[in-house]
């Protein structure tokens, strides 16, 4: 599968939205739920699987690629 999201940092919940598309199928528009960037810090970028401590059962995350970008176009071209 081609996974892209869009997030854009901001210092607000409402100025931090969140898109995601699934092999070229948006599938997400949010508001995040924290802000995407902290007064006076860079932003940057982190990749991982974060869950609730509860969740006990195992699970993984396998990365074939990646690619940043300015737009969707250019990491989807």
């Amino acid at each position: 599968h081609d996974l892209v999201i869009d997030v854009t940092f901001g210092t607000t919940p409402a100025s931090s939205p969140v898109s995601a598309w699934l092999d070229g199928v948006k599938k997400l528009t949010a508001v995040s739920p924290a802000p995407t960037l902290y007064s006076g810090k860079a932003d940057r970028l982190k990749l991982g699987l974060y869950r609730d401590a509860g969740i006990g059962k195992a699970a993984g995350l396998v990365l074939r690629g990646f690619t940043a970008g300015p737009s969707f176009a250019s990491v989807t071209s």
